[in-house]
């Protein structure tokens, strides 16, 4: 039976996860051809701006199911949350521009005609971090692209900053085994980085080190 200074002992010894503490990496997409949005440093704002973010859920669709005695739900389709992503918006309003640009590189909108899906879509990456800023949790979202990009509201009387909203979509998600070890993500190698790693080093600032991704299967990726 558990006590509260067991409790209390284990926070101390590991503490407890803070939501403020994570990264979240976006690897450019190939639809983005314009140089304004190829910036390597502009492209930094993706990751300081980046306001508020989700670690997406996984829902079971089931079904009743009976072969002797009771019903048993079972399931019979995965389902992944969409990534939830909030912004500040920079002076330049860069961010904004960036994510309209992607927009409507999915669909031109005069011909109505779609792109190729490999163009659009692209990785990212939502890591928390410890108090060390070593990463404790990381997930790899793969081929995504935006979903929706919400509306902002314009106000005499306002003085809030202005944020922007974006939804993701995506096709699944999977863990990355990280070691916790300060120690062992130093020496991890990157071998066959998605494309949000190669970016990584982009949008990461001075102050804050670049994180080693581990190796990545390829048969994860459907052919082009």
């Amino acid at each position: 039976m558990s006590t509260l200074n067991e409790f209390i002992s284990q926070i101390k010894i590991g503490g407890l996860q803070k939501p403020s503490k994570y990264e979240v990496y976006i690897g450019r997409p190939a639809v983005i051809s314009n140089g304004k949005y190829q910036n390597n440093n502009e492209w930094r704002k993706m990751l300081l701006f980046c306001e508020q973010a989700t670690l997406p859920g996984i829902t079971y669709t089931t079904t009743q199911a009976r072969t002797f005695g009771e019903f048993r739900e079972m399931p019979y389709e995965r389902i992944f949350d969409p990534l939830q992503l909030s912004f500040y918006c920079d002076s330049k309003m860069w961010i904004k521009g960036f994510f309209d640009e992607w927009m409507n590189n999915i669909q031109d909108g005069k011909t109505r005609v779609f792109n190729y899906y490999n163009k659009y879509t692209t990785e990212i990456q939502v890591a928390t971090l410890d108090n060390a800023s070593n990463i404790t949790y990381a997930i790899n979202l793969y081929e995504c692209y935006p979903k929706s990009v919400s509306a902002i509201q314009l106000d005499y009387g306002a003085k809030d900053v202005m944020k922007l909203q974006v939804t993701m979509q995506y096709r699944y998600w999977k863990n990355i085994d990280y070691a916790r070890s300060p120690q062992a993500q130093a020496t991890t190698k990157i071998s066959n980085p998605p494309r949000a790693a190669r970016v990584a080093n982009v949008i990461v600032p001075q102050d804050r080190p670049v994180r080693a991704i581990p190796p990545v299967n390829l048969s994860d990726f459907p052919a082009a």
